[in-house]
């Protein structure tokens, strides 16, 4: 998965242990014990694999958010965090497909 450069280092150093997603038939196959491999969108030579250790859905981004702790955000307050997820991803997209958050080990 690609991820922007601010959320990579994040979950390289451990701070950020959560990575959101459309729950579209590709994340639905995401399951606790899969790996990951996340990829720099800077620097595409840049990888970091780690595994999931549960993953939430929810309606949409919003209500999902408000499920998680914010200590593993890696300190995104709850307004950029939604503020990001809503730039990236339409929310019609967000309708039709609800979004997971993928919790990772740290």
């Amino acid at each position: 998965m690609h991820v922007k450069p601010s959320y990579f280092a994040l979950l390289k150093s451990g701070d950020k242990l959560v990575e959101f997603r459309l729950n579209d038939a590709k994340r639905k196959k995401i399951s606790p014990g899969d790996k990951i491999e996340f990829i720099c969108q800077s620097n595409l030579s840049t990888a970091l694999v780690l595994s999931v250790s549960n993953v939430i859905s929810s309606p949409d981004f919003n209500s999902l958010l408000k499920k998680l702790s914010p200590t593993i955000l890696g300190d995104i307050s709850f307004d950029d965090q939604l503020s990001d997820l809503r730039n990236l991803y339409p929310l019609d997209s967000e309708k039709e497909h609800g979004v997971i958050a993928i919790i990772l080990k740290g």
